[in-house]
């Protein structure tokens, strides 16, 4: 992964809890794994602090913005319709 993708992935995420909350908090625990890698190996991507900015601190933002979520967001699970074949 290129240190742009890592950047923006960590952005992203940053975002949609920003913009769109009900979209990416059903998923967040799935993500966190990958947020965490991400920030924690900022070296291994090659993302200079200068340009990127410190993952450690996106990571920090995301953990505040989940903490500052209502409860009801938690409570939000869209299900998705299942595909069956056709007969």
């Amino acid at each position: 992964m290129s240190p742009d993708a890592a950047s923006c992935f960590l952005s992203l995420i940053i975002a949609k809890l920003k913009d769109e909350p009900s979209f990416i908090l059903p998923i967040i625990d799935d993500l966190m794994h990958a947020l965490e890698y991400v920030a924690k190996n900022q070296i291994l991507f090659d993302a200079d602090l200068n340009i990127y900015g410190d993952f450690s601190g996106k990571l920090n933002e995301i953990s505040l913005l989940i903490k500052q979520m209502p409860d009801a967001y938690f409570c939000l699970v869209i299900p998705m319709p299942h595909i069956l074949p056709m007969a």
